[in-house]
């Protein structure tokens, strides 16, 4: 049998995989609001922001104009919807992830650090893979939207109860093998 008093690893608890998944699909219909939003205010149109992320995967947006991106565009918003709902469900799982391992300062972490460094990633991949579509794109905002999505996601997975590891478990236990002389599932004695 294992020593349960052995030296815990960490994390000894963690949050469901459902709250990053729920998380990122709240926080990124948070973040597609504040998007839709800026698009809205600076370039009077809903389509703005759908068709600038649009652009990311599909040719030809690159080289449009800042009126031509305004316009709505059925297979933008298709391919927005899709990039936005994949993006924000692998963020949030991995917020979901991460957050139980950051020992202080999860806030923190949640709310400016991944959003900095995530919106770093993207300047420099949009540079390098499409620098014409990063012309159109106001990187003030698009760090705001960043900060808007870790916000919500962050509130939401730090907010779901925690569920402990079974790194106390006696391998039977994890295996869901029921032995006499073993623990009952999870107990510390």
């Amino acid at each position: 049998m294992s020593d349960p008093s052995h030296r815990a690893r960490i994390p000894t608890s963690i949050h469901p995989y459902s709250a990053g998944l729920v998380g990122g699909l709240i926080g990124g219909m948070a973040m597609a609001a504040f998007a839709v939003a800026w698009g809205l205010i600076t370039q009077g149109s809903l389509w703005y922001s759908v068709n600038l992320l649009a652009g990311t995967m599909l040719t030809g947006f690159a080289e449009m104009t800042q009126d031509e991106l305004a316009t709505f565009s059925s297979a933008g918003l298709i391919v927005g919807i899709i990039i936005q709902a994949c993006m924000s469900i692998g963020v949030g799982l991995l917020y979901g992830v991460m957050l139980p391992m950051i020992p202080r300062f999860q806030w923190l972490f949640a709310l400016i650090i991944v959003p900095l460094m995530w919106s770093g990633l993207t300047w420099s991949a949009i540079s390098v893979v499409d620098p014409a579509l990063g012309k159109h794109i106001n990187w003030l905002w698009f760090v705001a939207s960043q900060l808007v999505f870790g916000l919500v996601t962050g509130w939401w997975i730090l907010r779901t109860e925690k569920i402990n590891t079974m790194q106390n478990w006696h391998y039977l236990e994890r295996l869901g093998i029921d032995s006499p002389g073993i623990r009952n599932m999870g107990d510390d004695a």
